[in-house]
C-alpha cells in the first residue's frame, strides 16, 4: 500500500473508534500525518472508474486541485480537469450554491455525472471561519470531518445521516453525499414547535421528533441515535431548517436526513453518558 494510503486509513480508524476531545486533537492529528491532509474513503462509483495508468493517490491530488479551481470560481476549468482525470469515460457537471445565511461555509457545490445518479456535494469552509465566532470549535472542516467519519462508520447505510465521503482539513473542505429535498423545512417550522430558543435539550429533541415526523408519519430522533453510539460523546443536535431535509428514498418513502455535522458533539467528560 501507498504510504500516503497508509497513512489515510490510521487516521480513519483513529477517528472511527472515538469522538476527538478537542478541535486540537483533530488539528494536530490530521495536520501530523503524512497523508495529504485526507480523510475518509474514495466513493465506490469513483474509485472503480480510476483509469487503470492512475491511483488513488493520483484521484486526491487532482480533487485537491479541482477545490482550488471551485474556489477561483473556474468551474469549467474544474469540469475539464476532472473528465481529463478519468479519460472522458465519465463526465462531471459541477453547480456551485451560494448561501449567505451560512456562518462557517463560504459555499457549497453539487457534482453530478453521467453514469449514475449518485451526487456530491463540497461543502468548502471560509478560510477564516474562526474569526469572530465563539462557536468555531464544534464546527469547521477538521470537527465536522472527523465526527462525520465516526457516524458514518457507526451508523452504516443509515437513512437518517448525510454520508461522508472523504475531506482535506488542510485545504477547508468535505465531501458527502448530495441530499434531494422533496420538501423544504423552514425557520418558521421549528419556531412553531418551539425548537429554536428552547433550552431544554430533552423537550427540544422531543419537538424535533414530532415535527419530523408529522411530514414523513416516521418517528425517529437522531439525538438518541448518537447519544447512544459507544465512543461517542454527543449532546445535542443544532435543530434548524438547513440541517435536516426531507427526502424520499428509492421505495417512495420519506425520511428527514441530518446533513450537517457542526454541533453535535460535546467536550464536556461529564456529558459522554447523560
Amino acid at each position: 500500500m501507498h504510504k500516503m494510503l497508509k497513512e489515510i486509513q490510521e487516521l480513519n480508524e483513529y477517528f472511527e473508534a472515538r469522538t476527538p476531545d478537542s478541535l486540537k486533537e483533530c488539528e494536530d492529528k490530521i495536520n501530523n500525518s503524512k497523508g495529504g491532509g485526507f480523510l475518509g474513503y474514495i466513493p465506490d462509483f469513483m474509485l472503480e472508474k480510476i483509469p487503470s495508468d492512475k491511483s488513488e493517490v493520483d484521484f486526491f491530488k487532482m480533487f485537491n486541485n479541482f477545490v482550488l479551481l471551485l474556489k477561483k470560481s473556474k468551474i469549467q476549468q474544474a469540469e475539464q480537469l476532472i473528465n481529463m482525470f478519468f479519460n472522458n469515460k465519465m463526465l462531471f457537471n459541477v453547480e456551485l450554491i451560494e448561501d449567505k445565511d451560512a456562518t462557517y461555509m463560504r459555499y457549497g457545490a453539487i457534482i453530478k455525472n453521467n453514469i449514475n445518479d449518485n451526487k456530491l456535494f463540497i461543502k468548502i469552509f471560509k478560510k477564516n471561519y474562526k474569526k469572530g465566532q465563539m462557536f468555531h470549535y464544534r464546527h469547521g472542516p477538521y470537527i465536522e470531518s472527523a465526527v462525520a467519519l465516526f457516524i458514518n462508520y457507526h451508523l452504516k447505510n443509515s437513512p437518517y445521516f448525510a454520508k461522508f465521503y472523504f475531506a482535506n482539513p488542510t485545504e477547508s473542505y468535505m465531501v458527502t453525499e448530495f441530499v434531494e429535498q422533496i420538501l423544504k423545512l423552514t425557520k418558521e417550522d421549528f419556531i412553531e414547535m418551539n425548537i429554536k430558543d428552547n433550552d431544554n435539550v430533552i423537550e427540544k429533541d422531543e419537538n424535533a421528533t414530532k415535527l419530523f415526523e408529522k411530514y414523513t408519519g416516521e418517528k425517529y430522533s437522531h439525538y438518541q441515535a448518537l447519544k447512544a453510539l459507544k465512543g461517542g460523546c454527543f449532546r445535542f443536535l443544532d435543530y434548524r431548517a438547513g440541517n435536516f431535509f426531507i427526502y424520499e428514498d428509492k421505495n417512495n418513502k420519506k425520511h428527514v436526513k441530518m446533513i450537517d455535522f457542526g454541533w453535535c458533539i460535546s467536550y464536556n467528560p461529564e456529558l459522554r453518558t447523560k
